[in-house]
């Protein structure tokens, strides 16, 4: 329709584009100009690539199987209670679906991108490391990567050409706030879903007013206070984006209020060791996770892991298996973001 790129003629080529199964609806969601060519051009499978897939497809099905599925037997009970809440017990539910959410989700994706790669094919990455990111706007470039960027291309772009009418940042805000609100509705006909949709679209119009002002009050020089100011900058991100997370577990918009009322008000951190099992079951099963994960980020390579040399993969492999055997979780429980 946008003419960037010719259509195929071919009805079998397009088939398999739209049918292309290691990839579905909630995701990567691919796009014609990534999947097509590699579809149209004859097959390249190689060795490296067969195992590259392995690796994922493996790293994938732990972070479903032995970190999701277990998490969620920390979040479930608290989700599905009701008011009052234990503040301290709300704060293990938002660390443990934050955690929950992206194992299943990026499991997914590394299934999927896995799957590809087995068979020649290059699926985009949907997840860079989200949880080191500085700022709201550097959060939607590494978190479902794929809904994101076609979220900016199909919505916010066209829409923002539409309000020509507004003027100055006033259009920015208002383009994001509906469409951020819009993408939450895309996962659901729920008001939760819109409002965490919103609430994304307020961190995003918040962080375009205040990072001027931030820019000049807030500018380490020396090599210590930049990394400081790095990483208190991570930390207040993931907390942000945490407790987003809870507004989208949240069964209604009562129970987002209740939560938070008590989360602020009934926070007894002397009540903590009532919930020793949760608290051990959820650094437990994230332990393996959050090392590969700063692993991966101090190497600025997702398969930082599979080019580790020999010594490193062994140890990875023969611990992820112990994990799988002993706590994997074998139902077959239905990844989260298929309901969208």
């Amino acid at each position: 329709y946008r003419r960037q790129m010719a259509p195929t003629r071919k009805f079998l080529d397009f088939a398999l584009f739209v049918a292309f199964f290691p990839q579905l609806v909630a995701g990567p969601i691919e796009r014609a100009r990534n999947l097509l060519p590699q579809i149209l051009a004859p097959r390249n499978l190689n060795r490296s690539m067969f195992y590259e897939g392995c690796y994922l497809i493996f790293w994938g099905l732990f972070q479903k199987a032995v970190v999701a599925d277990n998490l969620a037997r920390v979040v479930d009970p608290v989700i599905s209670a009701r008011a009052p809440y234990q503040g301290f017990q709300v704060l293990l539910a938002v660390y443990g679906f934050t955690i929950q959410i992206f194992c299943d989700f990026a499991g997914y994706s590394n299934i999927a991108r896995g799957l590809g790669k087995c068979m020649g094919f290059d699926i985009m990455v949907n997840f860079n490391l989200p949880f080191f990111v500085t700022n709201i706007q550097e959060y939607w470039q590494k978190w479902h990567i794929s809904l994101s960027s076609w979220i900016r291309d199909y919505l916010y772009f066209p829409l923002f050409g539409r309000l020509k009418w507004i003027k100055g940042n006033t259009r920015i805000y208002i383009t994001l706030l509906i469409t951020m609100s819009l993408m939450g509705l895309w996962h659901g006909s729920a008001w939760t879903y819109v409002f965490w949709g919103l609430y994304h679209g307020l961190l995003l119009v918040l962080y375009i007013m205040i990072r001027p002002w931030l820019q000049k009050r807030i500018n380490p020089v020396t090599g210590p206070g930049k990394t400081i100011w790095k990483w208190v900058r991570i930390t207040f991100m993931f907390h942000i984006t945490a407790f987003g997370m809870l507004i989208f577990r949240a069964q209604s918009f009562s129970q987002i209020m209740a939560m938070f009322h008590d989360f602020a008000f009934n926070f007894n951190i002397g009540r903590a060791h009532l919930l020793t099992r949760d608290i051990t079951h959820l650094v437990f099963f994230s332990c393996l996770l959050v090392t590969v994960q700063f692993y991966q980020y101090f190497k600025e390579d997702l398969m930082a892991v599979y080019r580790g040399n020999v010594y490193l993969k062994s140890a990875f492999y023969l611990v992820c298996l112990a994990l799988f055997l002993f706590y994997g979780i074998n139902e077959g429980k239905e990844f989260i973001y298929f309901q969208f």
